[in-house]
Formats: C-alpha cells, sequence, structure tokens
C-alpha cells in the first residue's frame, strides 16, 4: 500500500485564500476604520485576554505586527515594555502615536509602516524578546507571515486567528441571502504550517463579540456587501430587506450618530503562541 502524500499546508491556504473575497487586506479600507479603532483602544477585554495568555515577561520588547490603534501596543508600553508598533494603515499608526502621546508612553513605541505581503529586509528591523500579530494575518500568503513573524521573534511568537474564515463573515447575513456558513477556518492551517516548519504550537480561545459601527448608511452597506464578495441579483434583493430590517442608527459615544447591526455578533479567536527554545532544542 502506498503511503498517503503529505499535505503542503502553505500551499493548501493559498488556494482557499484564492477563493475569497480580497477586500479585508484593502489599507484605504483600514485607513476609514481607524477612528474607531482608537475610540476602544485600551477598553478591550480581548486585548487584556490575549496579553494574559502571551506570557511576555517584565522588560522583554515586543514587535506588534498589525498594530492598529494600539490595542497592545499602549497597554504594553504602559507596562513599561520597549515596542516597534507596524502596520500598513498610516491612520492607524497617527492614531497610536497620539494616543501614545496621551498617555504619556509614545517614547516606549516606534512605529514601522510595514505590509505583511513587501520584503521587509529593507526596513532592517530588529529582533524582539516577544513577536505578535492580534487579529492581523490578512494576507495573501499565511506562510509567509507566519515565517516573517517567526523571524522577528527572539524567544517567542503569538498570533490570533479566526475559528472560521473569517470574522467579517456573518452566519446571520450569509443565511438571509441563501448561502450556507462556510466550514472553512484559519486555525488548522496555521496550525499544520508551523507543525511542519517544526514548531510546537500552544492553543487556546478567546470569546467576543463583534459589533461594529460606520459613520453613514452608505459606508455600512458598502462594508457588509465588500465582505460577501460577489453576489447574484437575488442575493442584492435578500441583502437589501436583511438590512432595512437589522441596520439601525444609534449614538456612538456622547453625541456621534453611527449605524449598527441591531444584533451582536459573537467571534471566537483561536490564540496561538510557540516557544523558539523549544523549536531549537527539537531540531537539535
Amino acid at each position: 500500500m502506498t503511503a498517503p502524500s503529505m499535505v503542503d499546508w502553505g500551499e493548501a491556504w493559498r488556494v482557499v485564500r484564492a477563493g475569497r473575497s480580497q477586500g479585508s487586506n484593502d489599507q484605504a479600507h483600514w485607513d476609514r476604520r481607524a477612528q474607531s479603532f482608537k475610540d476602544i483602544c485600551g477598553r478591550s477585554p480581548y486585548g487584556a485576554a490575549f496579553l494574559g495568555y502571551a506570557d511576555i515577561l517584565p522588560d522583554e520588547s515586543v514587535f506588534d505586527m498589525g498594530c492598529g490603534a494600539g490595542t497592545l501596543s499602549i497597554p504594553l508600553a504602559q507596562m513599561g515594555h520597549e515596542v516597534v508598533a507596524a502596520d500598513f494603515s498610516e491612520n492607524m499608526l497617527r492614531y497610536l502615536r497620539e494616543s501614545a502621546r496621551e498617555k504619556g508612553v509614545d517614547d516606549r513605541i516606534r512605529t514601522v509602516r510595514l505590509d505583511w505581503m513587501e520584503d521587509w529586509a529593507p526596513h532592517r528591523l530588529e529582533r524582539c524578546d516577544v513577536a505578535v500579530a492580534s487579529r492581523s494575518i490578512i494576507t495573501d500568503d499565511l506562510e509567509d507571515s507566519l515565517l516573517k513573524l517567526d523571524a522577528m521573534a527572539r524567544r517567542r511568537a503569538c498570533v490570533t486567528v479566526p475559528t472560521k474564515d473569517s470574522p467579517r463573515t456573518d452566519d446571520k447575513v450569509l443565511r438571509a441571502i441563501g448561502r450556507a456558513p462556510s466550514a472553512e477556518n484559519d486555525v488548522q492551517y496555521c496550525l499544520n504550517i508551523l507543525f511542519q516548519h517544526g514548531m510546537a504550537p500552544e492553543l487556546r480561545y478567546i470569546s467576543t463579540e463583534r459589533r461594529e459601527s460606520w459613520g453613514s448608511r452608505e459606508d455600512a452597506v458598502s462594508d457588509i456587501r465588500r465582505s460577501l464578495g460577489v453576489l447574484i441579483p437575488a442575493e442584492e434583493k435578500a441583502l437589501a430587506s436583511f438590512l432595512d430590517e437589522f441596520l439601525v442608527e444609534g449614538l456612538d459615544g456622547e453625541a456621534t450618530t453611527c449605524w449598527r447591526k441591531g444584533y451582536v455578533q459573537p467571534v471566537i479567536w483561536a490564540f496561538i503562541a510557540w516557544d523558539k527554545e523549544t523549536r531549537q532544542r527539537e531540531s537539535v
């Protein structure tokens, strides 16, 4: 009997990625969303859970890839860590710098404009003790991104990935337009890619609630449509009816008008970490 051939999990994920909507890795999209990220910076139960699992030791330096407006970078700096905060959205980095100045930790954070898909070598980035990527590995090549993050870490690396194909995939919306929720998830690919490269990843989960807000109804409709990819006429009609029923106007903060879905979407994140010492010891 012939033994089954080994799956190339990096290539398998690239094939899956090619069939997904590509809108979520668009820089302009995240530039538009940056203000809402700044508004919740430092008030995230998710961020506290991530840092609780990350096992970052006192005085260790941290590389935060896909840092956004500072969900992790700001608390890390407040804890006394030196942080290199990287993101491809200039607006995210601008709001992070503003928050860092307001909280008096700007001397502990260095920002770098960096895209997962570019060559990192010209940036001459120095390795940090711990490298993290929180909800940010939205790329065309998961394997390449994980290896880049691994190369930035001296001791430990930590990531979170969704337990389905994307946190932007709303099962309630999919059912409303007649689509079945996807059975794909990034966890199986992430773990198996790491295994194939000799890492010994650990796995935990962080439960969150997703309730996005938009500045206008037009922005909300555009963003939701874009998460679905190409729609056929029947799906367009069903989506319009769904949004008429569930997209509601309200207030964000004291007086800012916003649009939201009239329900909370549960999202479970997989926290995956690996220690460099374990890999080096096992490879000897």
